[in-house]
């Protein structure tokens, strides 16, 4: 398979201004879109973000972190959450694996205790009617319906698409956007990527184990997805009712690429700054290795591929 990328957001509109639902322009490709390889998983490792946050790499890779000092997730139930979204109970877990092979997933060591609160995120991916709905457009390389999930989006896009839709319902934004700055209002009551050990933390849906069923009972991947991603909603859903938490599409997460912490920790964000946002989950393009709850890999934020995608989530208060 090919390694370059489907599409590069353009550096002005998505990097400048990505909450005003910035537009991405498409790079000359041709055949079916090309797969984030495996690869990517060390294009910028732990220890070179971390260098490059300490020599100040925030002049030129956009920097997102938290403003305010309230904490999301108080007063969430069941019934608060959209209609397209489940309610994931807040609770603590083991994040990451120490039992991956060595020199394959060193990022997801060491295995450390996360306490979450509870939080409402998208029972499946976001479709194509979703994002259609919201941004008026269909980036995707794969238009046969509307339950597919929307592909080839950049994590710019995605933030776009969450504060679009709070405006539309009349929510607060979660991302305030100043030039190349994109930083999380923690005390917004609107949509926005989950956190890694977010994402993690509703993709297990309790199990400890690296899949919550038989790959291919609950995932579109490599060996069954015929090259292409598939109708979301599908395949089994983990236990707490979220469906294609592996496969069909990568998902991009809020958080900054970087080193796991050794220590505990509560209602973790990731690193201040970097140069890769990472995604979870796998896709319909990549085999068991890469489709595990664990599995972490990275993309500059402004590339999109035909097997990127995203599920939102929202903190209600």
């Amino acid at each position: 398979m090919g390694v370059g990328p489907d599409r590069t957001s353009d550096s002005t509109a998505s990097e400048a201004s990505p909450a005003e639902g910035a537009t991405t322009s498409s790079a000359s490709v041709s055949g079916a879109p090309r797969p984030l390889p495996r690869r990517r998983r060390w294009l910028f490792p732990a220890a070179l973000t971390t260098l490059l946050a300490a020599l100040g790499a925030g002049a030129f890779f956009a920097r997102s972190g938290p403003v305010g000092d309230t904490e999301p997730g108080e007063g969430i139930t069941a019934a608060s959450c959209p209609p397209d979204m489940v309610f994931v109970p807040g609770g603590a877990f083991l994040m990451g694996s120490d039992d991956s092979p060595e020199g394959m997933a060193d990022d997801e060591r060491p295995a450390h205790h996360v306490t979450l609160r509870g939080f409402c995120i998208g029972r499946t991916e976001l479709t194509q009617a979703g994002w259609k709905a919201v941004m008026g457009t269909n980036p995707s390389f794969f238009k046969q319906g509307d339950k597919l999930p929307v592909e080839t989006l950049s994590w710019f896009d995605a933030v776009a698409y969450c504060n679009r839709r709070s405006q539309a319902e009349g929510l607060r934004a979660a991302y305030e956007v100043e030039g190349k700055s994109v930083l999380l209002n923690p005390a917004a009551n609107g949509y926005r990527l989950p956190t890694e050990a977010e994402w993690e933390y509703a993709a297990r849906g309790g199990t400890a184990e690296s899949a919550y069923g038989p790959l291919d009972e609950i995932a579109w991947h490599d060996a069954n997805s015929g090259g292409q991603p598939h109708e979301v909603g599908t395949k089994r859903p983990n236990a707490y009712g979220l469906h294609d938490m592996l496969g069909n599409v990568w998902e991009w997460v809020g958080d900054w690429y970087g080193e796991y912490p050794a220590n505990p920790s509560r209602q973790p964000t990731g690193p201040a700054s970097g140069a890769a946002r990472v995604l979870r989950g796998g896709s319909w393009a990549h085999d068991g290795f890469d489709n595990r709850v664990t599995s972490r890999v990275n993309s500059p934020p402004k590339l999109a591929y035909g097997t990127l995608g995203f599920r939102p989530v929202r903190a209600l208060r």
